[in-house]
């Protein structure tokens, strides 16, 4: 049975500056070419959420990690509800 995906997409306000962008498929080269700008924590931790969004496609979704999925980073976001979001840096 298949599942229903609802696609959604961001809006373009309340976002801050866009820093960067990659295909889930082409992280390894995403990670290599910034080696040096990023901390080993954001490498690790880049390396983790996609090893758990595979798991999660594999198990939950009918979507793949080989699909064309990409990360985009910004330095800030606005929430519209009361969801809490950590972050650490």
């Amino acid at each position: 049975m298949e599942k229903d995906v609802t696609m959604r997409y961001r809006r373009s306000q309340d976002y801050g500056k866009f820093l960067w962008s990659f295909n889930l498929e082409n992280m390894d080269d995403f990670l290599q070419n910034r080696e040096k700008n990023l901390h080993p924590l954001q490498i690790e931790g880049l390396r983790n959420l996609v090893i758990g969004l595979d798991d999660f496609f594999e198990e939950e979704s009918n979507m793949s990690i080989h699909d064309d999925h990409r990360v985009e980073t910004y330095s800030s976001v606005a929430l519209e509800n009361t969801d809490i979001v950590r972050a650490t840096g």
